[in-house]
């Protein structure tokens, strides 16, 4: 242990703020470098970033990601105000590690992941150009331990990029290809969120979310958040019959990895009251990820998060996803 946490120390030195990409290069390096079980390694990295004085982007991540979730507007929207508030915590996070053209990189790719959309800005023409030329984040290092020294030994980690430390899922429908490498089908799990919807299946429903998939949905003031928050959502919704979804139009894809999809969709179903067809027009983002390998359900898991809301000026008289 003594031997990996004085690798730890001599790994960047000089910068007080690790992705993570390096996060993972370390843990690698103490699991296979060291013999070191994957717990053991993993407490090794965050304890010496503790002492160190260093900030993890995980850590940063999600509490730039509770702050972005606290000054959403109706029900997504982050204003160029919030937005920049964001960038600047995230830098202060870092220690000024880095510069705030990477933290807006990186607060621009949280939203994103998150499903949260700009809001519009400018005086005389409101648009939301000033999102847009925002750039991506910086692409994570490749990092290959083989000629590291330490202590006077060589830590013969891989020769490609460090993968995640947790063991690579096989999907039954590849075989040989870890999930975690395959690109998502949008389509297919948007065709099979709506075939479930429209057979008011809520447990077909609910296997095409991730176990702590996160749902904003139109009718409800507060985040829905894991399995047991969307059934309930979903159970109410359910129970209109005629209930039927249309995909419109799929307005882009950003992403390969999860995949964030965002377009139009229409609601159909039967008024209570009057017995009359009635449809709503709606908007959508999915954050989708790689489907887990569940015998029978060839996407499931696969909705990391999903906001929808009606389009403006409609009524909304059902408590639409």
């Amino acid at each position: 242990m003594q031997r990996f946490e004085d690798y730890i120390r001599t790994y960047r030195p000089g910068r007080n703020f690790l992705t993570m990409a390096d996060e993972r290069a370390l843990v690698q390096a103490g699991v296979d470098g060291h013999g070191l079980a994957l717990d053991d390694a993993r407490s090794a990295v965050f304890n010496a970033a503790r002492r160190r004085d260093i900030v993890l982007q995980r850590t940063s991540d999600e509490e730039i990601g509770q702050f972005l979730a606290g000054r959403a507007r109706r029900g997504s929207q982050i204003t160029r105000a919030d937005f920049r508030r964001a960038a600047a915590l995230y830098q202060q996070q870092a220690q000024g590690a880095i510069p705030i053209t990477e933290a807006e990189a990186r607060v621009k790719d949280l939203m994103v992941r998150s499903g949260l959309t700009p809001a519009a800005s400018g005086w005389v023409w409101r648009n939301r150009r000033w999102f847009r030329r925002i750039p991506a984040p910086p692409a994570e290092p490749v990092v290959d331990a083989r000629r590291t020294t330490v202590l006077g030994s060589t830590v013969d980690a891989l020769s490609r990029e460090i993968p995640s430390p947790f063991p690579p899922v096989i999907d039954p429908r590849t075989p040989g290809l870890p999930i975690a490498d395959r690109v998502p089908d949008v389509r297919s799990v948007l065709q099979a969120w709506g075939d479930a919807l429209g057979a008011r299946d809520v447990p077909a429903i609910l296997r095409l979310y991730a176990p702590d998939a996160l749902l904003l949905a139109t009718a409800e003031t507060r985040p829905l958040r894991g399995q047991a928050e969307i059934r309930g959502y979903f159970d109410r919704l359910a129970s209109n019959t005629g209930l039927s979804v249309t995909f419109e139009r799929e307005l882009q894809q950003v992403g390969v990895q999860p995949v964030s999809a965002s377009g139009l969709y229409t609601f159909f179903w039967i008024d209570r009251q009057t017995g009359t067809p009635v449809s709503t027009p709606a908007r959508y983002t999915m954050v989708i990820g790689p489907a887990a390998p569940v015998p029978g359900a060839p996407f499931a898991g696969s909705i990391r998060v999903h906001h929808s809301s009606a389009l403006p000026g409609i009524n909304q008289t059902m408590p639409l996803v």
